[in-house]
């Protein structure tokens, strides 16, 4: 079972990303054949990026697929530096990105699958993953997620139809700042 650290990572990486920055570059174009996709089952096997399809990001501040700042934007990512604009939700900036059916979310939660996050401030990589034994590692490098870089990774959601984003479930900035303050505040009465 996961301890109430690695809870608090989890809701971490929903309240902010890797710090990891790459100078401006020409967006490499979101190509799906990079993806050679794997079934989602729990275990101690953790699947690369290229093997899980549907990878969907948000980056702070959120951007389009060009790299220019886009408020509300999410992005779709092949593993091999490609994006696409996926889902735009509107003008604020997005914080966290879902699907209400993820797959393994209970079998994450149990300890059961592969924890992917992200924390603020990580300058090792945007997206870390932690196995069923507790052993942490780099999933995915800024280099595989987007060729214009990665600011601040703040949402992530995987395991959906490749090419199509379907996060249908986000938090702008401010929501979750304001469920984390009162999580933080319960603890401590």
């Amino acid at each position: 079972m996961k301890n109430t650290t690695q809870v608090w990572t989890l809701l971490a990486s929903l309240v902010g990303g890797a710090l990891i920055g790459m100078p401006a570059a020409q967006a490499a174009s979101y190509n799906s054949s990079f993806v050679t996709p794997v079934n989602p089952i729990p275990g101690a096997g953790i699947p690369t990026p290229k093997q899980v399809p549907g990878k969907e990001y948000a980056d702070s501040p959120n951007k389009d697929q060009n790299g220019a700042a886009d408020a509300g934007q999410s992005l779709l990512w092949d593993g091999n530096g490609g994006v696409a604009d996926g889902f735009d939700f509107g003008d604020q900036e997005v914080d966290a990105l879902a699907n209400y059916g993820d797959a393994l979310f209970y079998e994450v939660i149990h300890n059961q699958a592969a924890l992917l996050f992200s924390t603020t401030g990580d300058g090792v990589a945007p997206i870390l993953s932690e196995s069923i034994t507790g052993v942490g590692a780099v999933w995915a490098t800024a280099a595989q997620i987007d060729a214009n870089g990665v600011n601040d990774l703040d949402g992530l959601e995987v395991w959906g139809p490749e090419g199509v984003p379907d996060a249908n479930r986000y938090s702008l900035l401010r929501e979750i700042l304001m469920v984390y303050r009162c999580m933080l505040w319960a603890e401590h009465h």
